[in-house]
Protein backbone atom coordinates (compact mmCIF):
# COMPACT_ATOMS: atom_id res chain seq x y z
CA UNK A 1 0.00 0.00 0.00
CA UNK A 2 1.45 3.21 -1.05
CA UNK A 3 1.72 6.30 1.83
CA UNK A 4 -0.69 8.62 1.64
CA UNK A 5 0.31 11.84 -0.08
CA UNK A 6 0.04 15.64 1.68
CA UNK A 7 -1.47 18.13 -1.31
CA UNK A 8 -0.61 21.31 -0.59
CA UNK A 9 -3.37 23.61 -0.87
CA UNK A 10 -1.24 25.96 -3.04
CA UNK A 11 1.19 24.46 -5.64
CA UNK A 12 3.14 27.14 -6.90
CA UNK A 13 6.44 26.80 -7.48
CA UNK A 14 6.74 30.85 -7.24
CA UNK A 15 5.84 30.05 -3.20
CA UNK A 16 8.82 29.44 -1.35
CA UNK A 17 8.09 26.19 1.10
CA UNK A 18 8.79 28.96 3.91
CA UNK A 19 5.62 31.18 2.26
CA UNK A 20 3.76 28.39 1.45
CA UNK A 21 4.12 27.44 5.74
CA UNK A 22 2.91 30.77 6.58
CA UNK A 23 0.05 31.52 4.27
CA UNK A 24 -2.38 30.20 7.09
CA UNK A 25 -0.58 32.94 9.13
CA UNK A 26 0.09 36.65 9.15
CA UNK A 27 3.43 36.44 9.56
CA UNK A 28 4.40 37.73 5.70
CA UNK A 29 1.92 40.42 6.23
CA UNK A 30 3.77 41.95 9.09
CA UNK A 31 6.00 43.59 6.40
CA UNK A 32 4.01 44.46 3.46
CA UNK A 33 3.04 47.48 2.39
CA UNK A 34 -0.69 48.29 3.74
CA UNK A 35 -0.91 45.10 5.79
CA UNK A 36 1.43 45.72 8.20
CA UNK A 37 -0.57 48.94 9.51
CA UNK A 38 -1.96 46.75 12.21
CA UNK A 39 -0.88 43.19 13.60
CA UNK A 40 -4.06 41.14 13.93
CA UNK A 41 -2.65 37.72 14.72
CA UNK A 42 -6.38 36.32 13.73
CA UNK A 43 -5.28 36.99 10.19
CA UNK A 44 -3.49 35.10 7.26
CA UNK A 45 -0.93 35.64 4.59
CA UNK A 46 -2.10 38.22 1.64
CA UNK A 47 0.06 35.73 -0.51
CA UNK A 48 -2.70 33.32 0.00
CA UNK A 49 -5.51 35.95 -1.26
CA UNK A 50 -2.77 36.82 -4.30
CA UNK A 51 -2.69 32.81 -5.02
CA UNK A 52 -6.23 32.17 -5.05
CA UNK A 53 -6.93 34.98 -7.26
CA UNK A 54 -4.47 33.73 -9.90
CA UNK A 55 -5.26 30.03 -9.67
CA UNK A 56 -8.83 30.78 -10.18
CA UNK A 57 -8.09 33.58 -13.02
CA UNK A 58 -9.91 36.39 -11.17
CA UNK A 59 -9.53 39.67 -12.98
CA UNK A 60 -10.62 43.51 -13.07
CA UNK A 61 -13.90 43.15 -13.38
CA UNK A 62 -14.83 40.72 -11.24
CA UNK A 63 -15.83 41.44 -6.97
CA UNK A 64 -14.12 39.02 -4.14
CA UNK A 65 -16.18 38.54 -1.06
CA UNK A 66 -14.65 37.97 2.41
CA UNK A 67 -17.45 37.32 4.86
CA UNK A 68 -15.11 37.44 8.03
CA UNK A 69 -12.54 40.53 6.57
CA UNK A 70 -11.06 41.48 9.67
CA UNK A 71 -8.27 43.80 8.73
CA UNK A 72 -9.24 43.78 5.23
CA UNK A 73 -6.39 41.72 3.75
CA UNK A 74 -8.43 40.09 0.99
CA UNK A 75 -9.79 43.38 0.47
CA UNK A 76 -6.17 45.04 0.49
CA UNK A 77 -4.68 42.22 -2.29
CA UNK A 78 -7.99 42.95 -4.44
CA UNK A 79 -7.60 46.37 -4.70
CA UNK A 80 -3.83 46.22 -5.71
CA UNK A 81 -4.92 44.19 -8.13
CA UNK A 82 -7.64 46.61 -9.80
CA UNK A 83 -10.44 43.98 -8.29
CA UNK A 84 -13.64 45.19 -6.70
CA UNK A 85 -14.25 43.27 -3.07
CA UNK A 86 -16.54 43.51 -0.09
CA UNK A 87 -16.00 42.45 2.68
CA UNK A 88 -18.31 42.08 6.18
CA UNK A 89 -16.87 42.60 9.63
CA UNK A 90 -18.21 42.83 13.30
CA UNK A 91 -15.56 44.20 15.60
CA UNK A 92 -16.24 48.00 15.20
CA UNK A 93 -12.49 48.45 15.90
CA UNK A 94 -11.61 45.95 13.52
CA UNK A 95 -14.00 47.31 10.78
CA UNK A 96 -12.60 51.26 11.66
CA UNK A 97 -8.67 49.30 11.22
CA UNK A 98 -9.75 47.49 7.52
CA UNK A 99 -11.80 50.66 6.32
CA UNK A 100 -8.92 52.83 7.37
CA UNK A 101 -6.36 50.03 5.10
CA UNK A 102 -8.58 50.56 1.96
CA UNK A 103 -8.85 54.50 1.80
CA UNK A 104 -5.92 55.71 -0.56
CA UNK A 105 -7.44 58.73 -2.61
CA UNK A 106 -5.15 61.19 -0.76
CA UNK A 107 -3.55 63.40 -2.37
CA UNK A 108 0.29 62.77 -1.02
CA UNK A 109 1.53 66.57 -0.92
CA UNK A 110 -1.70 67.63 1.31
CA UNK A 111 -1.43 64.67 3.55
CA UNK A 112 2.52 65.11 4.33
CA UNK A 113 1.84 68.81 5.01
CA UNK A 114 -1.43 67.31 7.25
CA UNK A 115 1.93 64.61 9.04
CA UNK A 116 4.01 67.73 10.04
CA UNK A 117 1.41 69.87 11.12
CA UNK A 118 0.08 67.75 13.57
CA UNK A 119 3.91 66.43 14.69
CA UNK A 120 4.47 70.09 15.05
CA UNK A 121 1.20 70.51 17.47
CA UNK A 122 2.35 67.29 19.49
CA UNK A 123 5.77 68.51 19.95
CA UNK A 124 3.81 72.21 21.01
CA UNK A 125 1.66 70.53 23.11
CA UNK A 126 4.46 68.47 24.87
CA UNK A 127 6.62 71.29 25.61
CA UNK A 128 3.98 73.82 26.96
CA UNK A 129 2.90 71.31 29.75
CA UNK A 130 4.50 69.48 32.71
CA UNK A 131 3.91 65.66 31.85
CA UNK A 132 4.05 64.69 35.61
CA UNK A 133 0.70 67.07 35.99
CA UNK A 134 -1.28 64.92 33.84
CA UNK A 135 -3.79 62.85 35.49
CA UNK A 136 -3.44 59.47 33.59
CA UNK A 137 -4.92 57.47 36.60
CA UNK A 138 -7.96 59.25 36.07
CA UNK A 139 -7.51 59.14 32.16
CA UNK A 140 -6.62 55.22 31.08
CA UNK A 141 -8.13 52.22 33.08
CA UNK A 142 -5.63 50.20 35.02
CA UNK A 143 -4.56 48.17 32.31
CA UNK A 144 -3.13 50.66 30.37
CA UNK A 145 -1.49 52.59 33.07
CA UNK A 146 0.49 49.24 33.57
CA UNK A 147 1.48 49.28 29.99
CA UNK A 148 4.04 52.37 30.26
CA UNK A 149 5.98 54.25 32.11
CA UNK A 150 4.14 57.33 33.77
CA UNK A 151 5.39 59.98 31.52
CA UNK A 152 5.39 57.92 28.03
CA UNK A 153 1.50 57.48 28.58
CA UNK A 154 1.17 61.11 29.33
CA UNK A 155 3.09 61.78 25.77
CA UNK A 156 0.95 59.14 24.26
CA UNK A 157 -2.24 60.86 25.57
CA UNK A 158 -1.24 64.05 24.22
CA UNK A 159 -0.61 62.23 20.91
CA UNK A 160 -4.28 61.51 21.38
CA UNK A 161 -5.77 64.47 22.24
CA UNK A 162 -4.47 66.26 19.29
CA UNK A 163 -5.92 63.44 17.16
CA UNK A 164 -9.36 63.60 18.32
CA UNK A 165 -9.00 67.40 17.83
CA UNK A 166 -8.60 67.16 14.15
CA UNK A 167 -11.41 67.25 12.21
CA UNK A 168 -13.41 64.08 11.46
CA UNK A 169 -12.21 62.72 7.96
CA UNK A 170 -10.05 60.17 6.62
CA UNK A 171 -6.53 61.63 7.70
CA UNK A 172 -7.86 61.80 11.32
CA UNK A 173 -8.47 58.35 11.15
CA UNK A 174 -4.79 57.75 8.84
CA UNK A 175 -3.61 59.49 12.27
CA UNK A 176 -5.42 56.99 14.53
CA UNK A 177 -4.42 54.38 12.83
CA UNK A 178 -0.82 55.52 12.72
CA UNK A 179 -1.10 55.56 17.08
CA UNK A 180 -2.67 53.00 17.40
CA UNK A 181 0.23 50.94 15.49
CA UNK A 182 2.75 52.18 18.20
CA UNK A 183 0.86 51.21 21.12
CA UNK A 184 2.15 47.87 21.68
CA UNK A 185 6.21 48.43 19.88
CA UNK A 186 6.29 51.20 22.78
CA UNK A 187 4.89 49.49 25.25
CA UNK A 188 7.19 48.87 28.68
CA UNK A 189 5.64 45.24 29.16
CA UNK A 190 4.71 42.42 27.04
CA UNK A 191 2.05 42.80 24.92
CA UNK A 192 1.58 39.85 22.96
CA UNK A 193 -1.43 38.12 21.74
CA UNK A 194 -3.49 36.61 22.96
CA UNK A 195 -2.67 38.20 27.07
CA UNK A 196 -1.27 41.12 28.30
CA UNK A 197 1.47 40.49 30.91
CA UNK A 198 2.27 43.72 32.61
CA UNK A 199 4.20 41.76 35.43
CA UNK A 200 7.21 41.00 32.45
CA UNK A 201 9.35 44.13 31.30
CA UNK A 202 10.02 43.89 27.50
CA UNK A 203 13.28 44.36 26.81
CA UNK A 204 14.38 47.62 24.57
CA UNK A 205 11.27 49.52 24.97
CA UNK A 206 11.39 52.52 23.26
CA UNK A 207 11.72 55.40 26.40
CA UNK A 208 10.70 58.97 26.97
CA UNK A 209 8.73 61.40 25.13
CA UNK A 210 10.49 62.09 22.87
CA UNK A 211 10.56 59.01 21.49
CA UNK A 212 6.85 58.65 21.46
CA UNK A 213 6.25 61.74 19.16
CA UNK A 214 9.38 60.82 16.68
CA UNK A 215 8.30 57.21 16.32
CA UNK A 216 4.74 58.76 15.46
CA UNK A 217 6.45 60.74 13.04
CA UNK A 218 8.34 57.58 11.18
CA UNK A 219 5.12 55.55 11.67
CA UNK A 220 3.45 58.33 9.59
CA UNK A 221 5.96 59.02 6.79
CA UNK A 222 6.07 55.02 6.41
CA UNK A 223 2.07 54.72 6.21
CA UNK A 224 2.85 57.96 3.28
CA UNK A 225 5.42 55.93 1.27
CA UNK A 226 3.05 52.62 1.60
CA UNK A 227 0.26 54.13 -0.08
CA UNK A 228 2.48 55.63 -3.20
CA UNK A 229 3.70 52.09 -3.53
CA UNK A 230 0.66 50.27 -3.95
CA UNK A 231 -1.00 53.92 -5.59
CA UNK A 232 1.82 53.55 -8.11
CA UNK A 233 1.78 55.14 -11.63
CA UNK A 234 -1.32 54.63 -13.65
CA UNK A 235 -2.41 52.14 -11.86
CA UNK A 236 -5.42 50.33 -11.70
CA UNK A 237 -7.18 49.88 -8.25
CA UNK A 238 -10.24 48.38 -7.73
CA UNK A 239 -13.36 49.29 -5.50
CA UNK A 240 -13.54 48.12 -2.08
CA UNK A 241 -16.42 48.08 0.66
CA UNK A 242 -16.27 46.94 3.99
CA UNK A 243 -19.43 46.85 5.77
CA UNK A 244 -19.62 46.67 9.15
CA UNK A 245 -22.45 43.92 10.27
CA UNK A 246 -22.98 40.37 10.59
CA UNK A 247 -21.98 38.11 7.76
CA UNK A 248 -24.71 35.93 8.35
CA UNK A 249 -27.29 38.30 7.80
CA UNK A 250 -28.24 39.23 3.66
CA UNK A 251 -25.87 42.75 2.75
CA UNK A 252 -28.27 44.73 0.58
CA UNK A 253 -24.68 46.21 -0.43
CA UNK A 254 -23.79 43.33 -2.02
CA UNK A 255 -25.44 42.42 -5.22
CA UNK A 256 -27.29 39.03 -5.87
CA UNK A 257 -24.87 37.11 -8.10
CA UNK A 258 -22.19 39.21 -7.90
CA UNK A 259 -19.21 37.22 -6.23
CA UNK A 260 -16.35 35.77 -8.62
CA UNK A 261 -14.52 34.73 -5.57
CA UNK A 262 -14.84 34.20 -2.26
CA UNK A 263 -11.61 34.00 -0.50
CA UNK A 264 -11.48 34.24 4.28
CA UNK A 265 -10.78 32.94 7.49
CA UNK A 266 -13.80 31.91 9.71
CA UNK A 267 -13.62 32.42 13.32
CA UNK A 268 -12.47 29.67 15.17
CA UNK A 269 -13.88 27.59 18.20
CA UNK A 270 -10.87 27.60 20.29
CA UNK A 271 -10.16 29.11 23.74
CA UNK A 272 -8.73 32.73 22.11
CA UNK A 273 -11.26 35.51 22.52
CA UNK A 274 -9.89 37.53 19.59
CA UNK A 275 -11.85 40.81 21.08
CA UNK A 276 -9.04 41.06 23.76
CA UNK A 277 -6.82 41.66 20.55
CA UNK A 278 -7.93 44.79 20.91
CA UNK A 279 -8.33 45.59 24.78
CA UNK A 280 -5.65 47.58 24.99
CA UNK A 281 -6.21 50.02 21.48
CA UNK A 282 -10.33 50.74 22.79
CA UNK A 283 -9.42 51.24 26.29
CA UNK A 284 -6.35 53.84 25.35
CA UNK A 285 -8.89 55.45 23.26
CA UNK A 286 -11.61 55.13 25.77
Amino acid sequence: MKSPLQLNLFDSPEISELSRANLGTFQESLRAPIHSWFTYPAGFSFRAVEEAIRLYKIRPGMTVYDPFAGTGTTNVVARQQGIDSFGVEAHPFIHFVARTKLFWNFDFASLVKQVDELIARIRLSVQSVNLPDIPVEEIFPELVQKCYTREKLATLYLCREAINNLSVSPFQDFAKLALTHLLRSAADVATGWPYIAPQKAKKNSSNGEKNVVMLLRSRLYQMVNDLMIVRGEDRQIGQAEIILGDARQEQAEIPTGSISLAFTSPPYLNNYDYADRTRLEMYFWG
